[in-house]
């Protein structure tokens, strides 16, 4: 795997941990120690964490094959990052150890990140241009 794809995978993944205990912290000042919540949000950033590591492992494979297998690993890695979500949304949905609201929470989180870490760069380069 690629140097740097390892390196925004880790930051995605920290990132995503970090809102994790925030939200978790959220969950604790809200409403106390509510186990389910916890859980659903452990779930939740896990499946949002491997769900993004799938993504760019997918996409990496992808662009040394040709158009038509490109394509047909795309749809089908697609399918079965589909596939974890809704398993942990129907776990989420059907145990009653965890809560289904904190289980779907973190799977933006992964978004969240990106565009946080977009407008620091912009941000950034912005502040160094008008420096000059």
């Amino acid at each position: 795997m690629d140097k740097a794809l390892v390196r925004e995978i880790k930051k995605v993944a920290i990132g995503v941990l970090m809102l994790a205990v925030l939200q978790a912290l959220v969950v604790w000042i809200a409403f106390g120690v509510h186990i389910p919540m916890l859980l659903g949000t452990v779930l939740g950033s896990l499946c949002a964490i491997v769900n993004f590591f799938l993504t760019a492992l997918n996409v990496q494979k992808a662009v040394d094959k040709s158009e038509s297998g490109a394509k047909l690993s795309m749809v089908s890695g697609y399918y079965c990052r589909l596939a974890i979500i809704a398993a942990a949304m129907f776990l989420a949905i059907k145990m009653p150890w965890l809560n289904i609201f904190t289980t779907a929470i973190p799977l933006i989180f992964p978004r969240l990140v990106i565009t946080g870490h977009s407008l620091v760069g912009q941000l950034k380069k912005d502040g160094g241009e008008q420096e000059k």
